[in-house]
């Protein structure tokens, strides 16, 4: 799932400024057609950058990352990251991941071991 980015706020604020706006000339009955016509920018603006926002690939996080801290292993892995997916494999506090295949087609994988082993996985994900 992807996180709630900066450009679906900005949509949301506006849409909200502008139904609180229109809330209030209509209770006040002091609505005219340049005020209509800024609002129903607002709206289209905001329209077409929540549309925007979703064929915009999340590659922020894109990529292969592995790390191995405070005594942890990755042995053997064979990682496969294509368009825009994001692979995260840690291993921390001693423990070990082996024999680790991960396919990735955008999407995201997270592997984590802590205090443990994880031995002989293959995970395949797509979006």
């Amino acid at each position: 799932m992807k996180p709630i980015g900066p450009r679906l706020i900005a949509v949301t604020s506006t849409l909200i400024s502008a139904v609180s706006g229109v809330l209030a000339n209509i209770i006040t009955n002091h609505w005219t057609w340049t005020l209509a016509m800024a609002f129903t920018a607002l709206v289209i603006a905001a329209s077409v950058l929540a549309w925007w926002d979703r064929q915009v690939p999340d590659t922020h996080h894109a990529g292969i990352t592995q790390t191995a801290r405070r005594g942890g292993r990755i042995e053997h892995a064979t990682v496969h990251s294509s368009n825009g997916a994001a692979i995260r494999q840690e291993a921390d506090h001693k423990a070990t991941i082996t024999n680790s295949r991960l396919h990735a087609e955008g999407a995201t994988i997270t592997q984590r071991a802590d205090d443990a082993a994880i031995t002989d996985t293959e995970l395949k994900a797509t979006d």
